[in-house]
């Protein structure tokens, strides 16, 4: 197919089905150009060909979460009143957290089934691995010399089950400085979960049983066992949440053609419910509020997937896309400028040092993070061959 056939062709297609046509026909060009040059990785940028295209509106709404998150942990200060929970707010940052990484994920993994035709599970682990796993390590690492040191309150044990990603399983004790771990486990389990079932089909059937026997039983600890604030009905919403984003992803063309006439009204509308639900007394939705979370699932997808049809523009300035981008690093450190250790400081001096720390996460992306990730990347095209 030549440039101007393909242009042709994404002509004829409406607006909204034009990027994810490109992605993929662009995925498959990369592919055969790489392959015909003995190479599965892109020279200039150092990343897969089917995993360049970027949502820049979603890095906006990675942005976003994490605002949520941590202006709803700051609320727990004393010198931070609001009429209503902060927290509830934190929590629908990292609801939207779980969407994006469902829709995000799935949307790689059909993108190398069309460019490849098969699904490589020990590439997507080794992309994920270099993503998620350094970052962890070194600022547990940098909490364990902090509690060596008296400086905050932690456990060497504490380490390991944040390591282990077990903080979202109510028998473990994780105490303020990796709380904030409970979502990084659901998404780890969420990926054990999803590897095998997108490569089912290149494992034997007592590999399959044997996959799905284990995985399963990982998945419904948490169910079982739900810490507090979570609950079992947390648990119903995270993993519909990593559902909606597969099927978003999965039938994205039509999807985003259906919403294209009603994206406006479509995203106010889901905007207001999910800003509404915490505005509600927790003594008046005592009986209902568990099952308010439910809410969620139909309002945040709707409220993002909106957003990319309405006001992407504006989500995906380069600014909130960047900090979108280093969203990680700042949720991983967050936690150690809006706890219990900084109470001493004035509200001045905690704002100050959350500033410092801002900087340092963008750094630390830059300088450490943007290059592991090019790492993986390069390695699982490796391995792929």
């Amino acid at each position: 197919m030549t440039l101007w056939t393909l242009h042709e062709q994404l002509r004829s297609l409406p607006r909204h089905e034009r990027l994810f046509a490109a992605s993929l026909e662009m995925g498959r060009k990369v592919f055969l150009a790489q392959k015909i040059n003995g190479s599965m990785c892109n020279g200039t940028s150092g990343s897969v060909g089917w995993s360049a295209n970027r949502i820049d509106y979603v890095d906006g709404w990675r942005a976003i979460a994490v605002i949520l998150v941590v202006l709803g942990h700051l609320t727990q200060h004393k010198w931070i009143r609001l009429p209503f929970s902060g927290d509830r707010y934190a929590e629908i940052g990292v609801l939207i957290f779980f969407f994006i990484s469902g829709y995000v994920v799935s949307r790689s993994a059909l993108v190398e089934l069309a460019t490849r035709g098969r699904f490589s599970i020990v590439g997507f682990y080794t992309r994920r691995i270099f993503r998620i796993v350094p970052p962890l390590l070194f600022y547990l690492t940098a909490v364990l010399v902090l509690g060596f040191y008296n400086l905050v309150s932690f456990k060497w044990t504490e380490a390991l089950y944040a390591g282990a990603y077990l903080c979202n399983i109510n028998v473990f004790d994780c105490r303020w400085y990796v709380a904030h771990t409970w979502s990084l486990a659901f998404e780890e389990h969420f990926y054990l979960f999803f590897a095998v079932l997108f490569g089912v089909s290149q494992l034997k059937l007592p590999q399959r049983i044997a996959s799905f026997a284990i995985i399963g039983g990982i998945l419904l600890l948490p169910f079982w066992a739900p810490i507090q604030f979570v609950g079992r009905t947390g648990f119903v919403t995270i993993y519909a949440l990593f559902l909606a984003g597969y099927l978003a992803a999965r039938h994205e063309p039509r999807l985003l053609t259906f919403l294209s006439s009603i994206a406006g009204p479509l995203f106010a509308l889901s905007l207001f419910l999910t800003v509404a639900i915490p505005l509600i007394p927790p003594d008046q939705s005592y009986q209902i509020g568990k099952f308010l979370k439910f809410v969620y699932i139909a309002s945040i997808p709707s409220m993002i997937l909106a957003s990319g049809l309405s006001i992407d523009g504006l989500l995906g300035n380069p600014v909130l896309a960047f900090l979108g981008r280093a969203s990680y690093s700042i949720y991983l450190w967050q936690q150690l400028v809006v706890g219990p250790s900084i109470e001493f400081l004035s509200p001045a001096g905690q704002m100050l040092l959350a500033c410092i720390l801002l900087g340092g996460c963008l750094i630390l992306f830059v300088v450490i993070e943007r290059r592991l990730i090019g790492v993986g990347r390069r390695l699982s095209g490796r391995l792929r061959t």
